[in-house]
Formats: C-alpha cells, structure tokens, sequence
C-alpha cells in the first residue's frame, strides 16, 4: 500500500512540474508579468525566459547636435544685400570705413527689412518743426554762449575795450537781441525750404539707404549740391540725401540773399556800438 502511493506521489509531481512550465509560458505570451517566485521556478525547470517589452523610463533621449551658425561678417552681408552693385559701392567706401567690413556680426542681432527701419530713419535725418530752428542756428554758426561774457565777443569783435564791465554786457545783449532775431528768423524761413526738398526727395526715394553703412551716390558734374544729408539711426540704417540747386525754388536764393545781407548789417551796428564802450 505504502508502495503503491509513493508512485503515486512521485507521478502526480512529474505532473505538476510540466503543468507548472506550461503555465509559465502561456503568462509569457499573453504580456502579463510574472511573480519573482514563478520567474525563478522557470529557471530552475530549463525553460527559456520570454524576453519582456523594454522599459522606456530607462531609455536615454539624445538631443540633436548644435549646427553652429556660418560666420557673416560686414562685408558678406552688404554683398548679399546689394549684390552685383557691391563691387563698384565698395570702391567709394572711406579707408575708415572699408575698415569696418571685416567686423563679424552677431546673426541674433541684424538690421531689420526697410519698412520696419524707415520710421526711424527718417526721424532722425530730416529736418522737422521741432529740430528746424537748431539747424537754422547751425547754418549761421550761431553761437547762444555769445554773450555769456566779453571774452566770447572778444573772439568775434576784437574791438571790444579791456575794461567793459559785466553791466556793460547785459546792456550790450539787450541791444543785440531784436537785430539777432531778425538774423534767425531768416535762417529759419531759408531751412524750412530745405526741409520741404528733403520731405520731397524722401518720399520719392530719391536718396541712398543702406543697412550697416550707406554709400552716397556719386556726385554729378556739373551739379552744384547746396545741402547735404548724412546720417545713421539706432536700428543700424544708414542713409545719405543731397539737395542741388536746381532742385530749389527761387525763394531759397532770395531769402539766402537777404540773410547775408542782415548778417552784414548786424555785424556793422555791433562794432559801431561796441566803439561807445
């Protein structure tokens, strides 16, 4: 009896062990994981593990390589810009600034397309209400520290007496006042015809513009240019307008002819009033 049932045991555990390898396998197929204790009892048993999906929480993500930017420097960039023209620009280019073509620019940092640099530009170049009288005064080399003592008039009136008292400089600025403002208005009325050419010109694109360095249009012979404009703004523009005369109205002349003639007139009634000193 005793024998009988340890061949029974001993069957029924063959039994199990195939059961059991079975079993492990089909967990295998269907994706479901398995118990530490099951993996290992498969080990054990001979059997070939099923290798499991790759846990992607352990994989490492590569970031693509930085492609540095091609280095651009001045020169390259106006050749862009310009194309064919570059060459023959290049030629009317001063040494200073053939010197500042090999300056490499930083590519996060260009000059921006015209029309988002225009406004800009051409505030700063041409002449307005609010900028017209500081040109005006520019024009005449007019001086407001003039009579801020004798030493000043001295370099202009060289008659002026060693004792003139500061008394006798206010007396002396108050006289001069109306004949100085007939001077200014002058030259006020002759830059407002200037600004009305440049307003003009700009509108009809009739001036040189460029990004980083502007260069000026040749000069034509036999043209005589009576006002030039030269100038860059803070988005790296640059532009150049010149202004000839037979660009401008009659009235110009004349107005510049009766400014010479009241600056003539201002220079006699000083120095005939600095000989009563």
């Amino acid at each position: 009896m005793l024998t009988h049932n340890k061949h029974v045991t001993v069957a029924f555990l063959g039994f199990a062990a195939a059961m059991g390898s079975w079993a492990l396998v089909s967990f295998a197929r269907s994706g479901e994981s398995l118990p530490e204790a099951a993996t290992v009892a498969a080990d054990e048993e001979g059997s070939t593990p099923v290798d499991q999906p790759p846990d992607v929480r352990n994989e490492l993500v590569l970031a693509a390589p930085e492609v540095p930017l091609p280095r651009q420097t001045a020169d390259d960039y106006l050749r862009e810009f310009h194309g064919a023209q570059w060459d023959e620009m290049r030629k009317r280019l001063t040494a200073l600034e053939l010197s500042t073509l090999e300056r490499e620019l930083d590519p996060s940092d260009l000059p921006p397309a015209w029309e988002d640099a225009e406004e800009e530009l051409r505030k700063t170049a041409l002449i307005d209400s609010t900028k017209l009288q500081f040109h005006a005064d520019a024009s005449i080399d007019w001086n407001e520290k003039f009579y801020d003592s004798w030493e000043n008039v001295r370099e202009v009136f060289h008659q002026v007496p060693e004792h003139a008292t500061p008394e006798q400089l206010a007396e002396f600025r108050e006289f001069a006042k109306p004949i100085d403002d007939r001077v200014r208005h002058l030259a006020a009325q002759r830059t407002a015809v200037i600004a009305d050419i440049q307003a003009y010109k700009w509108e009809s694109g009739d001036f040189s513009r460029s990004p980083l360095i502007c260069v000026s249009k040749p000069k034509v012979p036999g043209r005589r240019c009576v006002h030039a404009t030269s100038c860059g703004a803070s988005n790296q523009w640059a532009m150049s307008m010149s202004i000839y005369a037979d660009e401008m109205p009659p009235e110009y002349f004349e107005l510049g002819k009766l400014l010479g003639a009241e600056r003539a007139l201002r220079d006699a009634e000083l120095k005939a009033y600095i000989k009563t000193l």
